[in-house]
């Protein structure tokens, strides 16, 4: 019989210890759930950050392939025109006059570096906006002296 009591005692101490050691309090239950909620939180902010940051970067890639064909379909039409300037003085059976070959040489040039430019923007990937404005500028430029290359050589 004392065999029983001592398992029953140990039985009933190993439960109430259990019980003691398994049950929180409220405020402990709360403050973990409260926990779990930042960190949930946490989580949450950041994979919205993630998803902004490829979304604007698959934007900017877009827009960036977009722009490349654009540009490089203006420095093609570019070079057509400046093998046009060529032929035209040639046709008149005339030689060409340096000053003009060296004005056609400077337009080849800065067409070469537009065409260059595009080219390792897309291994730098520096600032976009301020790229686009200043090679928009650059081909404004080049595509006004192309157009008033005629009107500069009759003076």
């Amino acid at each position: 019989m004392k065999a029983k009591k001592t398992t029953f005692l140990f039985a009933a101490l190993i439960a109430i210890g259990t019980i003691f050691l398994g049950c929180q309090s409220n405020e402990k239950k709360l403050e973990n759930s409260m926990e779990e909620v930042q960190e949930e939180q946490e989580d949450l902010n950041q994979a919205q950050q993630e998803a902004a940051t490829e979304a604007k970067t698959v934007e900017v890639n877009a827009e960036w392939n977009a722009y490349k064909i654009e540009a490089l379909e203006k420095i093609n039409k570019n070079e057509i025109r400046i093998a046009e300037l060529k032929a035209k003085k040639a046709k008149k059976g005339e030689l060409l006059d340096p000053l003009y070959e060296k004005r056609i040489e400077k337009l080849e040039q800065k067409n070469a570096e537009l065409k260059a430019k595009i080219a390792t923007y897309e291994s730098e990937q520096s600032d976009w906006e301020a790229f686009k404005r200043e090679f928009n500028h650059d081909m404004d430029e080049l595509g006004n002296a192309l157009k008033d290359f005629d009107k500069d050589n009759a003076k």
